[in-house]
Formats: structure tokens, sequence, C-alpha cells
């Protein structure tokens, strides 16, 4: 989903472009322990606490915004000459993306990926919050005592 929305961030005018983007920019600085009620509240209601797989989901929700604002940018410096060559050839715009651009940018989403992944493993108080199960807890959130841990546990008992 990031690679997609980079691309047209990056190479079409649209109405709303801009707006897009300084939405993506802004999202940027909102972090995930500043909505971590609101997330808590969710995940809950859709009977996803404890459990990996939305955690995951989550996470990779949570990193898309710097995903999409940095590949946009490296996507940006790829020439348009390529894009009009292969139009020319008869290519339609999916065919562009996988065929020309992401084997262009693979070092852009290599290190999108990198730093996405030194993020999430770097993030340990939504697995703290999200998972109450020691068994899934990873081990830094399994063994730190935030304050405030025993409200929110209580908060999650009281609701599940």
């Amino acid at each position: 989903l990031v690679i997609p929305c980079s691309y047209c961030l990056a190479r079409f005018r649209f109405r709303g472009k801009n707006f897009m983007r300084n939405f993506y920019m802004s999202m940027i600085f909102i972090q995930a322990p500043c909505i971590m009620i609101p997330l808590f509240m969710q995940m809950n209601a859709l009977n996803w606490l404890n459990r990996l797989t939305p955690l995951a989901l989550l996470y990779a929700v949570l990193q898309a915004p710097f995903s999409i604002f940095l590949l946009s940018g490296f996507m940006q410096g790829i020439s348009g000459e390529y894009e009009e060559a292969a139009m020319i050839d008869g290519c339609g715009y999916w065919r562009i993306l996988l065929s020309i651009i992401v084997p262009l940018a693979k070092p852009g989403i290599v290190t999108v990926m990198m730093l996405a992944a030194m993020n999430i493993w770097n993030e340990y108080v939504v697995a703290l919050v999200m998972l109450s199960d020691p068994g899934k807890q990873r081990r830094r959130a399994k063994h730190h005592d935030l304050p405030g841990y025993r409200a929110l546990r209580g908060l999650s008992a009281r609701a599940g």
C-alpha cells in the first residue's frame, strides 16, 4: 500500500495532492503513545487484544505515514523519461510501477523497510498495552512496568 501511494504522490497531478502530502507529513508527528487510549478501545471493540496479527497490522499502519513521505521523495528523484518510454511501448500505470519504478526504487524501498523495522523493534509501549498475556509479550514489554500499567490492565479486565 505504501509503494502505490508514494508513486501517486510523486508522479501524478490531482486535486488534493498537496493536502494529502501535508496530511501524511502531519501524521508523522502523531506517535502511538499519544493515541494509546483510542487505539486500545478500538482494538478491544474489535476483539483484537492479545493477538499478534492485529498488533503487526497496527505496527504497519503506524509506520505508513513516514514510509510514504520518505518513499515519495525518493520516487520524485527517478527520471520521468523511463515512464514516458514505457507508455510509448504500451505499458499501463500498474505495469510501469511494477516493472520500472519498483526496480529503480529498490534502494529507497529497502531503506524504508529498515527504518520501519527499527522503529517497530524499539516500540514497546504498544505491545505492553495491547498484549496482556505474558507468553505473547516481547521480552522488553514483559518485564517492564510503566506507571499506569496496572490501571490499563484493570481497564482491560473490566472491558473484556
